[in-house]
Parts: C-alpha cells; sequence; structure tokens
C-alpha cells in the first residue's frame, strides 16, 4: 500500500516528486518494490478502495455514472 495527493490541478504527488499521469505516479510506486521495473499501466494497477482506477476511466469513456469513491457520497 502506497498513499498519495492529487492536487487541484489532477496532479498526483508521491514520494516529495509530482507526476502527471496515474501511469507516471504507478511507475515510481512500484519502483520502490522494484527498481528495474520499466513499465506499468497506471489505470490497471493503482486502486482506490480495493478498485482499480479502469473503473472510473471506462465509465467516463461510456458516459455512465462513475462508481462510488470511498469515503465519498453513495
Amino acid at each position: 500500500r502506497v498513499a498519495a495527493e492529487v492536487t487541484p490541478r489532477g496532479t498526483i504527488v508521491f514520494g516529495g516528486e509530482e507526476h502527471g499521469s496515474i501511469s507516471s505516479f504507478a511507475l515510481a510506486a512500484a519502483r520502490g518494490r522494484n527498481p528495474a521495473r520499466q513499465a506499468c499501466d497506471g489505470w490497471r494497477e493503482v486502486r482506490l478502495g480495493g478498485r482499480r482506477m479502469e473503473a472510473w476511466r471506462r465509465a467516463f469513456i461510456e458516459g455512465a455514472a462513475p462508481p462510488a469513491a470511498p469515503g465519498g457520497p453513495h
């Protein structure tokens, strides 16, 4: 588990660095466990409340209602 902060601009702050994409953040987090890691798909690797971020992305693309975020309105 890792914790990160999403800024009002939509960037992700992790480990003192600001990442402009979810994949950049996911790769930085993965390299904390495996420095040799070369790539990863942040939409499939990053989870929020146990759900992959891919669920929110898919809802947006399909024009559907997004899943409820943990701690948010349900």
